[in-house]
């Protein structure tokens, strides 16, 4: 008896491990994973530089968990700054908080993290550059960036609100 549910236990979590890992997509330069109501999006370039899309799938009622997450060289943006990043040559800016995050729960930052979003999985992309406040910057690969992210833009805690 023992050993039947010994083997059912395995089982079950054999089960459960091939079903996270499903929920995963890596496709080029790009991989994905989800765990606690959060899919996170990212590409490397590097020790120490990398481009995250947090999208918040349950965390909060209004996806307001939904953000950037940057480093370059192995520190996030400087507090309370402009974050520049570039789609091919097409740029759209964020803005640090007091902490170095990078929200997107206002308008200015919903709008630009949307339409960043679409181009980067428009055919023909090829690059993301960020630039910080302090002069870093990093160029990342869009190369599988379609795949992983897909057409439809995560929401932010912008997404259905009516006014600010």
């Amino acid at each position: 008896m023992r050993k039947a549910l010994l083997l059912l236990g395995l089982a079950a979590s054999a089960l459960a491990s091939a079903d996270v890992q499903a929920q995963g997509a890596r496709s080029g330069d790009w991989t994905s994973g989800m765990g606690q109501g959060l899919i996170e999006h990212i590409v490397r370039n590097g020790d120490g530089n990398r481009f995250m899309i947090v999208c918040d799938e349950g965390v909060t009622d209004d996806a307001e968990r939904t953000n950037l997450d940057i480093e370059i060289r192995g520190d996030g943006p400087p507090k309370k700054s402009d974050v520049k990043v570039f789609v091919d040559r097409r740029e759209f800016g964020f803005f640090a908080d007091e902490d170095g995050a990078i929200l997107i729960d206002n308008h200015a930052g919903h709008a630009n993290f949307h339409t960043m979003w679409e181009t980067m999985v428009k055919r023909g992309s090829r690059t993301l550059r960020v630039v910080f406040a302090d002069g870093r910057s990093s160029t990342f690969s869009l190369n599988g960036a379609r795949k992983v992210l897909g057409t439809k833009v995560c929401d932010s805690g912008f997404t259905g609100r009516t006014s600010e």
